[in-house]
């Protein structure tokens, strides 16, 4: 069955929206509440007796953390409608059969963090041609590094998978350091080839 919002699945009043590892600032909360929305901030990762204990009273829940939706949990949580899953993957976090078969629905918001997600691939390969974490240990023993340093600067990067955190990627070392990129995947982005 499908459903156009939230209000069609849970039909009025308050609900409750249980967000783990939630990124909402006290503004967003606020502004949520005005529509009707009470968002619980939850952990980022839950055992199963913590999450059937955490979802038993909730209309929603929003899968930000680390946690593992079981049948178990799906079936405690009576008055749970939909799970949306921040990120992709879902199925991994979620028991999308047993889901299916207790008539929640479950999404995922593809794209939702793959700029944060291409930042930092893109801090982690400045970490590597850098030696940041390398040198930071040696200098907290005393002991300095004085190797060459690489740069990203025109050099060609190659990148695995050209969907939303890679094009992301791509733009960042085309446009900070003038890299030349190269790139396998499924499917050609001729989109971002031409950029």
């Amino acid at each position: 069955m499908c459903y156009n919002n939230f209000d069609e699945l849970t039909g009025g009043n308050m609900k409750k929206i249980l967000f783990t590892a939630s990124t909402l600032t006290d503004e967003d909360v606020s502004s949520l509440r005005e529509e009707g929305y009470e968002i619980i901030n939850g952990k980022f990762n839950y055992t199963e007796e913590e999450l059937i204990e955490a979802t038993k009273d909730i209309d929603g829940y929003i899968l930000g953390g680390d946690e593992y939706v079981s049948e178990n949990v799906l079936k405690a949580a009576k008055n749970i409608k939909s799970i949306v899953f921040f990120g992709t993957g879902y199925e991994t976090y979620i028991d999308v059969k047993a889901a299916s078969k207790l008539g929640v629905a479950v999404s995922n918001t593809p794209r939702a963090n793959a700029y944060t997600v291409a930042e930092y691939t893109l801090a982690m390969m400045l970490d590597m041609v850098k030696r940041i974490s390398v040198n930071d240990r040696k200098i907290n023993s005393e002991r300095w590094d004085d190797s060459v340093w690489m740069t990203l600067k025109n050099k060609t990067i190659g990148i695995v998978g050209m969907g939303a955190i890679g094009t992301n990627l791509a733009r960042m070392l085309k446009n900070v350091f003038n890299s030349k990129i190269v790139y396998s995947g499924e499917y050609r982005n001729r989109l971002v080839e031409e950029e």
